[in-house]
């Protein structure tokens, strides 16, 4: 559906950096708009950062395994496995689709997320015992310990089983025939040195909640997540928050509120309120639509500025300016620029190419 384009967009919007973004808050009461040379600086600043700091944690030893880990394939018991996941936390796909849930995902990192959710949509009761990669695949041993360990080399063309993931400290409940688990804690070990944990923890009644903390090389990212849906028509996502700390620093902040009702089949209503902070920049964005409005095959005219609202400030609230999205009525592609205060105009792939980027990986996707 052509809509799931422009729900990635506000996600895009909010979800600019990543794991991959600094945060630096300086305090300062001049509150005037920033001079285009001073926010030139900024934004450049931030978008190399977008790069540099991406790299140093995907080349993190924990995270490196963890992902290995992923690509070769889990462990499988056909019907058995206890799972939760991104796409399971909405009542009906209808409210908020997998494109939606993959862009929240993209926040983190799209590999990193599906690692994550890999290991927490894991299977325990079923799966408690010992398993080892062999050339042939996994090979089983049971336990009579409360554990689920995995020994797997790494890298992959490794001839011995150096690295251990084990899944401790888990509970689950009973949902709708299905046991989801509530409480879990993990480790992965690489040459019997810890070099990735985490712990994840969720509810489900009378409101549901899920909160990940994952601590790896000197960094902590935490994600909280709070919703309701008080009926099958309704979502809400009261709260999405993600932080990601290099020791006591904080280097990205989320804050994001999202409210989705269906109006009927095919339109459905769509309000948010999100703030992102990047180094010294804040990115405030906010959506007040139907689907069916800005619908650019039904309404081949829509002004999504009328609908949506980006704006960039320092994070001492001296504005930078804001975003505008222009769409090309023949060819259907839309062009997001960047404007000023001064009511200068730019291409916002010029003016941030890291950034632009990856908001434009997430409006390809369907």
């Amino acid at each position: 559906m052509k809509t799931n384009r422009f729900k990635n967009l506000l996600l895009a919007a909010v979800l600019l950096g990543g794991a991959t973004a600094f945060y630096s808050c300086s305090k300062d009461d001049n509150n005037d708009p920033l001079p285009k040379e001073d926010a030139d600086q900024l934004i450049a600043q931030a978008d190399g950062d977008f790069v540099s700091t991406s790299q140093v944690v995907m080349n993190n030893d924990g995270i490196k395994v963890l992902m290995q880990l992923n690509s070769m394939g889990l462990p499988e018991i056909p019907d058995k496995a206890a799972r939760v996941s991104l796409g399971l936390m909405f009542k009906s796909p209808k409210q908020l689709d997998r494109s939606s849930a993959n862009a929240l995902q993209s926040g983190i990192s799209p590999e990193l997320a599906n690692a994550f959710q890999s290991i927490i949509s894991y299977g325990i009761a079923d799966y408690e015992g010992v398993w080892t990669w062999t050339p042939n695949g996994w090979s089983f041993e049971p336990s009579s310990a409360h554990s689920v360990v995995l020994k797997f080399p790494y890298p992959i063309e490794n001839t011995t089983n150096n690295a251990t993931l084990t899944l401790y400290d888990y509970q689950t409940t009973l949902i709708e025939d299905y046991e989801e688990i509530t409480a879990l804690k993990a480790k992965v070990e690489l040459s019997g040195v810890t070099v990735l944990s985490f712990t994840y923890a969720s509810t489900y009644s009378p409101t549901q909640s899920f909160d990940l903390t994952a601590e790896f090389g000197g960094y902590k990212l935490s994600i909280s997540i709070d919703y309701s849906d008080s009926s099958s028509e309704i979502y809400s996502l009261s709260k999405l928050q993600i932080s990601f700390k290099q020791g006591n620093t904080t280097l990205y902040s989320l804050d994001l509120n999202l409210n989705v009702s269906m109006i009927d089949n095919t339109n459905t209503s769509v309000k948010l309120n999100a703030t992102l902070i990047m180094k010294s920049l804040k990115f405030i964005a906010t959506a007040d639509y139907n689907t069916d409005d800005i619908d650019y095959e039904t309404n081949p005219n829509v002004d999504l500025n009328e609908y949506i609202s980006i704006k960039l400030y320092t994070t001492s609230d001296r504005k930078i300016g804001h975003f505008s999205f222009a769409r090309n009525f023949e060819t259907g592609e839309l062009t997001v620029k960047f404007i000023y205060v001064d009511g200068t105009e730019v291409d916002a792939e010029e003016l941030m190419p890291q950034i632009s980027a990856f908001i434009q990986s997430l409006l390809e996707e369907e």
